[in-house]
């Protein structure tokens, strides 16, 4: 008896589709985008076709979709009669029109509320960040039905590609790295009103105990973003050194005190930043010490060389008078700060100058 014996390396695509079905996220999604018609697929299979896609390292055009399923078993991680060419770009279409439609922020917050109550794992602290995504091609600015949509355009390329538009996609996480909230925004958007906005959507969607913290790049900290938040909100960022306040905290000689890791030493100190009392904590690193001295030892060697090579220049040069090469010298001096000009002599040389005899030529 011959027997047909087929076998797939599906490897990590498992794992997802099992976690997709143990979370019940299926349920969700069918509860919010009904199927439409009976020879459709429910939009919670086109949704987790794309999931697996996504998770599957492909950046393949829409249109060539079905051919990421052609060599996996399309059934066993999808369900039994899915086939590959069910998956075309006009169902993974019709599914991404009707999440537009229902609202992609809304759709990950019922699914987010899902999982949190099945999994109680606790909120102790909250991550709030934005990156960003470079896109090829041309894009309308305004949306075609008149809605306030998010806008593909111009923004700060966190990917250095300058030269395209991109959308931000800003994440809120508990401190697992399991997702919270997530929204989309224009291309041009700042950081430091998105970070914002998200923390208080966030908090709109679910609800936190008191001893949350929020945690957030330095972006968060803005003279405006401190009084929303408010003396009841409890949050740890980055003070940027361009506050006043903040530069003189840094460039202060506090007495530290050492962490129990010997690594690490820590100074304390009280602000007042936008009218809300704040903790401010000075780190002090062993590592960062060592690594800023050889950046600074290589800085003055640098230095030195430049320095050397112009002072060759300056001491080989001519001047019509004292007052000329001392002013060279200051502008030497002023240039390299690092450095001292010692026992500076300024010789005054005498040249013979040579004449040119002349002769006339009757023509």
């Amino acid at each position: 008896m011959d027997v047909d014996v087929q076998s797939y390396n599906i490897g990590h695509l498992g794992i997802v589709a099992g976690t997709f079905d143990y979370l019940k996220i299926a349920e969700v999604i069918d509860r919010a985008l009904p199927k439409q018609g009976s020879r459709n697929l429910p939009h919670s299979i086109t949704t987790k076709a794309m999931v697996l896609n996504g998770l599957g390292f492909t950046h393949q055009r829409l249109y060539l979709f079905p051919n990421f399923f052609m060599t996996i078993p399309t059934e066993k991680l999808l369900g039994e009669g899915v086939t590959p060419s069910d998956l075309n770009d006009d169902v993974v279409g019709r599914t991404l029109d009707a999440i537009y439609e229902y609202g992609p922020t809304e759709l990950f917050n019922e699914i987010t509320l899902q999982v949190m109550k099945n999994f109680s794992l606790g909120t102790k602290l909250i991550h709030v960040d934005t990156t960003n995504f470079s896109v090829q091609g041309k894009y309308e600015n305004d949306a075609p039905d008149g809605t306030d949509s998010m806008r593909i355009t111009f923004g700060h390329a966190k990917d250095g590609r300058k030269d395209l538009k991109r959308f931000v996609l800003g994440l809120v996480t508990d401190q697992f790295g399991l997702p919270l909230y997530t929204e989309a925004f224009s291309g041009n958007e700042s950081d430091k009103k998105s970070i914002i906005k998200m923390i208080q959507k966030t908090q709109k969607a679910i609800n936190f105990d008191d001893e949350s913290y929020w945690i957030a790049d330095s972006a968060m900290y803005t003279e405006d973003n401190i009084k929303l938040l408010g003396t009841e909100k409890k949050w740890i960022t980055r003070a940027p050194a361009t506050l006043e306040e903040v530069d003189k905290l840094l460039n202060a000689e506090p007495n530290f005190t050492p962490g129990i890791d010997s690594r690490y030493a820590f100074y304390a100190a009280d602000l007042n930043y936008g009218g809300i009392p704040q903790r401010a904590v000075v780190v002090w690193s062993d590592e960062k010490q060592k690594r800023d001295e050889q950046t600074f030892d290589r800085k003055i060697q640098k230095e030195t060389t430049q320095a050397e090579k112009e002072l060759k220049k300056l001491t080989s040069k001519k001047f019509a008078c004292i007052p000329d090469a001392e002013n060279d010298a200051k502008i030497w001096a002023s240039a390299h700060p690092h450095h001292i000009l010692k026992n500076l002599d300024i010789l005054q040389v005498a040249e013979k100058v040579e004449k040119k005899a002349w002769s006339t030529k009757e023509g």
